[in-house]
């Protein structure tokens, strides 16, 4: 079974009794973002670790992998990438580093890949990186790292590499040459709070501008940095109740019915929301009152192994 730890943990704030409530925010078209109106959560990643023959051609087999770890549905035939990483980190560490983005190319030892589509399996002779093979008979064994990882990779919807699954590997002398590998293999339990003051943005009153120069921080309290969070994303979700929203967060490309993109690369400031598009070029349209509206910066690079947005707002629309 898989071990789907998913579970909301959005509250709805009620005014304390005797206590007048916050003035509502002022609706406007003209949108900025603070680092009050970021959403928080908490999370928790388990991997196994799966023994595998020290020095030798060990072959991978992830046929029966069909729920990726933020339990949305995949064909195993549809992975795009198999990498296999040393780190010089221990478990808990590197874990604690891909829940807050902060893993350092400095902590990869070595790293080599596979192109995988329409493959299930690979073997470690199929691996390599910038022409060079994998020396998998000198450096898979004992003692050459403290950590190897495996990741199972697939292009999101803009075509940007996301990790579907990962797990610890560890060189055993005589252990199994072969892996196979299920859904169970890794544990995501993210609690996300979206109880942050929303952004009131003026219903159904185009054109909009959004300008998020007063993030400092991103959710990871490591300084905002807009030449890695890239990727600007509107979703429209059909609840309005956000202890719901907040349960689904991580399957937004499954659950909203409108999505818009923009890439906001070494940018703090879209003068026209108009320029995010859908996947077949439609324009925003603005912000209607109904249903929820979320927006979000992700990060792109291969280094952000944190599937959670380095910042995410709810906008309000009256």
């Amino acid at each position: 079974m898989f071990r789907h730890g998913l579970r909301a943990a959005a509250f709805i704030g009620l005014a304390a009794c005797g206590k007048e409530e916050p003035p509502s925010p002022e609706c406007r078209s003209d949108l900025s973002l603070h680092d009050e109106n970021n959403y928080h959560f908490s999370v928790a990643l388990d991997l196994s670790t799966a023994p595998a023959a020290a020095g030798t051609n060990v072959s991978v087999d992830w046929s029966g992998f069909t729920q990726d770890f933020r339990g949305r549905p995949v064909d195993p035939a549809d992975l795009d990438r198999v990498t296999v990483a040393s780190f010089q980190l221990d478990h808990a560490t590197l874990l604690e580093r891909i829940g807050s983005n902060s893993v350092l190319m400095a902590d990869v030892g070595v790293y080599y890949q596979v192109d995988t589509v329409g493959a299930t399996t690979a073997q470690f002779d199929q691996f390599a990186i910038l022409g060079n093979a994998f020396p998998f008979e000198t450096e898979f064994v004992e003692g050459f790292a403290p950590t190897w990882l495996m990741t199972l990779w697939k292009k999101n919807e803009l075509g940007v590499l996301e990790i579907a699954s990962s797990q610890f590997l560890d060189p055993v002398p005589g252990g199994p040459a072969t892996l196979a590998w299920g859904n169970e293999v890794a544990n995501l339990t993210f609690e996300p709070d979206l109880t942050q003051p929303v952004v009131c943005a003026a219903a159904n009153s185009p054109p909009y501008s959004l300008d998020w120069s007063g993030v400092q921080t991103d959710v990871n309290g490591a300084p905002f940095d807009d030449l890695t969070a890239t990727s600007l994303r509107i979703s429209h979700l059909p609840s309005a109740d956000l202890a719901e929203v907040a349960g689904q967060l991580l399957q937004l490309d499954l659950i909203a019915d409108q999505t818009y993109y923009a890439d906001v690369y070494a940018t703090r400031r879209l003068e026209d929301l108009s320029t995010a598009v859908t996947l077949d070029g439609q324009a925003f349209p603005g912000f209607s009152s109904s249903g929820t509206w979320l927006v979000d910066f992700s990060c792109t690079l291969l280094e952000c192994f944190s599937p959670a947005p380095v910042l995410l707002v709810v906008v309000q629309a009256d």
